[in-house]
């Protein structure tokens, strides 16, 4: 787990642990399950006297419950527009552009592992080699066209 910044404020700090040990407990994302543990120990912290500590995790947990949900369909779009972005972008030249780290990548953004997002869209695979497709046709195209502006 990397930290980029942590607050000065222990209740913060708490609740970064709390969020953090909330996935460790039921080894999953932010959905339901997640969501249930993660205020159970929100009335845990009330319970204790830990008011601030309790509110600031109820407010991040409706910040989850009302985030849009993603939807396979916005995760294999993802999925399009990192190959594109990695096979067009010279500043990601050196990005690992293998189907693994993509999808690694993507996972570690919703907080789970490879193997569980994958078996959670099953279609990852296609749609990256659908991708990789259409990258290479780009290339094969763009490709022909330059040898004609020699000509």
């Amino acid at each position: 787990m990397k930290v980029a910044v942590i607050s000065n404020s222990d209740d913060e700090l708490y609740k970064l642990l709390i969020h953090e040990i909330a996935h460790a407990v039921i080894d999953g994302s932010h959905g339901v399950r997640w969501m249930n543990r993660y205020e159970k120990a929100g009335k845990i912290a009330e319970k204790i006297g830990r008011k601030g500590l309790a509110e600031s995790i109820y407010v991040e947990i409706g910040k989850y419950k009302e985030s849009p949900k993603e939807t396979a369909e916005m995760l294999h779009q993802k999925i399009w527009d990192t190959v594109l972005d990695i096979s067009f972008d010279p500043s990601l030249k050196r990005v690992d552009p293998s189907y693994d780290a993509i999808i690694e990548h993507i996972a570690r953004g919703y907080g789970c592992y490879r193997e569980e997002f994958e078996a959670k869209y099953k279609k990852c695979r296609k749609v990256f080699n659908e991708a990789m497709k259409f990258v290479e046709r780009q290339k094969m195209a763009r490709a022909k066209f330059e040898a004609l502006l020699t000509e």
